[in-house]
């Protein structure tokens, strides 16, 4: 393949061992005037118009300035479909390590399933794979559940219900010769957004669904492909899913209008056989009620309103109530914001950063919340609400996540508008003040769940697909 690289910096000196032996670099081209003109690695370096006197296969896109330069080339007159972000091409032309070796099957006439998803840990991308995967098990199809990486605990605690995992390294960009393990299954379900390419890889060969659950961030994350999703799946044959209307409406307002079929997830029911043991928490025990946020340490989930609203609580109230932070930060980037809400939260003496636990561990501090806040300014489905209303625990809503859509305010939780603390703090107020009606609200929540998200009716849905 003659390639040609946009970008002689940081990255493509980063990355140009990478480059594949197979492919011939024929030139660079930089916006640096300075550099125009001069060789670099025995090619000649042209200002980005010269491309149009060049032939070429794939343009290669090494900066990270990749969306101006996308939209310059696009200027000029490129073909979209021959300009390539670095990591797809590395991704592509990266060879695999080891073969993919699929085991035997254990049932001839048991039909195989696939999930595909981003990298797995507790988190709600991740989990709803493996919720999937434990409700296609129930309807009798051998699973496995791929990525390219795994948090360790989260793959024992999952494979010791019984899912297979399967570590496939570089799978978001992979080609064909990456990905011809896939041939091995029946049914293949690609979950998330940034898998879309692997998505669309695999479906020139087998037909492949993609399941949307991304909020608006994500599709900041991957601006550089926003534009060519929709003709990707249409050309390609995908059929488009998402976890919720919010998900669907994300989509189509980066990416584009598609036919897209809303597909909640369920989550497994703990409580079928002992609902008793989570309904109300300790409150009979202290008479405290106590509040938590569950989720990753990160400004979009905006654990920093709900410290803010705490701090707004009348003394004599805020006295009766005990606050919790669950979830820790992933992202390096996040760590200013991890710092700022810790310093937010001193002198708060009843608040507590539990960190990041396992489902086991969140079973069983499920018992000891009485009340959810899903402060997120993005969340399109929440898990931990969801989680929530499975253990008949009340949730306070912000009027922009996902979840919103099935919560009627003073029915089966609460609703507030994202940013105003007073009103978050009023409502915290008066499930302190007002236990009767939080107690309440309680039935309520556990018939929600029970009405859209139990393992039954998620497995009834996958099979329908």
């Amino acid at each position: 393949m003659r390639i040609i690289i946009f970008g002689t910096g940081n990255i493509y000196e980063k990355y140009k061992n990478d480059i594949s032996s197979e492919d011939e670099i024929i030139a660079f081209i930089d916006n640096a005037i300075q550099k125009q003109g001069s060789i670099l690695d025995g090619k000649p370096i042209f200002a980005p118009k010269s491309i149009l006197n060049m032939k070429y296969d794939r343009i290669v896109v090494m900066s990270i300035s990749d969306i101006q330069m996308k939209e310059q080339l696009l200027h000029l007159g490129c073909d979209r479909k021959r300009i390539w972000h670095c990591q797809e091409y590395l991704g592509r032309n990266k060879k695999p390590e080891n073969d993919l070796v699929l085991p035997h099957r254990t049932i001839k006439d048991k039909k195989r399933c696939l999930i595909i998803t981003n990298p797995l840990g507790y988190h709600g991308g991740a989990l709803s794979a493996v919720y999937a995967a434990l409700a296609l098990k129930t309807k009798g199809y051998e699973v496995y559940v791929a990525a390219e990486k795994c948090d360790g605990t989260f793959q024992c605690e999952f494979q010791s219900q019984g899912i297979n995992f399967l570590i496939a390294p570089n799978l978001q960009f992979a080609g064909w010769e990456n990905l011809k393990w896939t041939s091995g299954f029946d049914k293949i379900l690609v979950n998330t957004y940034p898998m879309i390419f692997c998505a669309s890889e695999i479906a020139k060969h087998h037909k492949t669904a993609l399941w949307l659950h991304e909020s608006d961030i994500c599709y900041s994350g991957m601006r550089f492909w926003n534009d060519i999703s929709v003709s990707e799946c249409q050309e390609k044959g995908i059929t488009l899913y998402a976890v919720s209307e919010k998900a669907k409406k994300n989509f189509i307002r980066h990416a584009g209008a598609a036919d897209i079929t809303v597909l909640p997830y369920g989550i497994p029911d703990i409580c079928r056989n002992s609902p008793q043991e989570f309904s109300g928490g300790e409150k009979g025990k202290d008479g405290f009620v106590t509040f938590a946020v569950i989720g990753t340490l990160h400004p979009i989930k905006r654990q920093d309103i709900f410290i803010k609203a705490i701090k707004l609580l009348r003394k004599e109230v805020y006295e009766q109530a005990r606050f919790l932070i669950i979830g820790k930060r992933d992202d390096p980037a996040c760590q200013d914001y991890e710092k700022m809400i810790k310093q937010l939260a001193c002198g708060i003496h009843n608040i507590q950063f539990t960190g990041e636990l396992s489902r086991r561990e969140m079973i069983n501090i499920f018992t000891k919340i009485d009340v959810v806040v899903v402060a997120s300014e993005q969340e399109t489905m929440s898990i931990a609400a969801t989680e929530a209303m499975m253990n008949s625990k009340v949730c306070i809503v912000s009027s922009t996540a996902g979840i919103a859509e099935i919560i009627e305010d003073r029915v089966n939780g609460r609703l507030f508008e994202l940013d105003d603390t007073d009103e978050l703090a009023k409502i915290m107020e008066e499930c302190i003040v007002h236990k009767d009606e939080l107690w309440k609200m309680e039935g309520e929540a556990r018939k929600t769940y029970e009405k859209y998200f139990t393992m039954e009716q998620f497995a009834d849905r996958l099979e329908q697909i």
